[in-house]
């Protein structure tokens, strides 16, 4: 009987402590004091309301990979202790930290690195399954191969962004679109897909988000029913302002949406990893749904 051991990066959302056997390969947050180099970590030395002060105050905050002492140090303790690590980086459509990854953890024969396209409340479903097949003493590289087939094209997600400064200072548009984009009142939809994070539309209108976020689960999952989803999350990072109500856009999605009886809502956020790129204010769907 083997004994597992589950690997997420911080990107995810999953805190160390949250699952029996699952670890955590923390993703630092950088900021440039000066010159000086200032280390966050999530929910180690900083919090995801503090990362959010911190980019409203106009501080620009950039993110990396884990760093190779820290990668090194949680490995070499997991791969003594358990008969198989199963390690699921942040995916390679988001940044290098799957390649990474991989790379460092060549030389260890009993970790595996799976490449996969989820973060958010899609890793949380996964992570689940997983730990689930590890109680059961079912997890094994191929139960994992399986999975990850399997439930592949299943999920669809989609992040409503009010305020296109930060896309803009992250550098997901360019100066001068994000200039044009600020001026004219535009507020952008990401799709989060295969392929990545991806501009999916823009308006100027607030009501209309809530259609142009069904439509980007339309638009992912080829012939999407209600009735198939099977796990559904609508949360809110950040603060309301005098532009926009996040309280308000998130109720415009959820009337979009009649969710099965027994599917039971999630109210999710995505790791501050994410809101250093796309900003700190967003309302964020994720939906998953069983294929036709």
């Amino acid at each position: 009987m083997a004994k597992c051991a589950i690997v997420f990066d911080s990107v995810s959302g999953i805190k160390d402590g949250d699952f029996p056997d699952t670890y955590i390969l923390p993703i630092p947050i950088i900021e440039d004091i000066n010159g000086k180099f200032a280390e966050y970590y999530e929910n180690v030395n900083i919090t995801n309301e503090g990362i959010i002060d911190k980019l409203i105050s106009g501080v620009t905050l950039k993110t990396s990979q884990t760093i190779p002492r820290e990668l090194f140090k949680l490995m070499d303790k997991l791969s003594d202790q358990y008969d198989q690590v199963f390690v699921f980086p942040n995916p390679p459509q988001i940044s290098k930290q799957y390649e990474n990854v991989k790379m460092h953890c060549a030389d260890y024969s009993n970790v595996h690195v799976f490449q996969h396209n989820t973060v958010g409340a899609f890793s949380l479903w996964m992570c689940q399954e997983f730990v689930k097949l590890n109680k059961s003493n079912k997890l094994t590289k191929e139960s994992i191969e399986k999975y990850l087939a399997e439930n592949k094209d299943d999920v669809a997600g989609a992040l409503i962004i009010p305020e296109v400064k930060y896309l803009t200072r992250s550098g997901r548009l360019t100066p001068i679109k994000g200039a044009v984009a600020q001026m004219l009142g535009y507020k952008i939809v990401i799709s989060y897909t295969d392929a990545g994070l991806q501009m999916f539309n823009k308006t100027r209108d607030t009501d209309k988000l809530a259609d142009i976020a069904y439509d980007v689960i339309k638009a992912t999952l080829k012939n999407f029913d209600q009735k198939k989803i099977t796990h559904f999350s609508l949360g809110i990072n950040g603060y309301s302002n005098r532009h926009f109500n996040l309280v308000e856009i998130k109720k415009n999605v959820a009337n979009k949406f009649n969710l099965p009886s027994k599917v039971k809502p999630y109210n999710l956020n995505l790791s501050s990893i994410i809101t250093c790129h796309t900003g700190p204010n967003y309302v964020v769907l994720c939906v998953k749904a069983k294929k036709n």
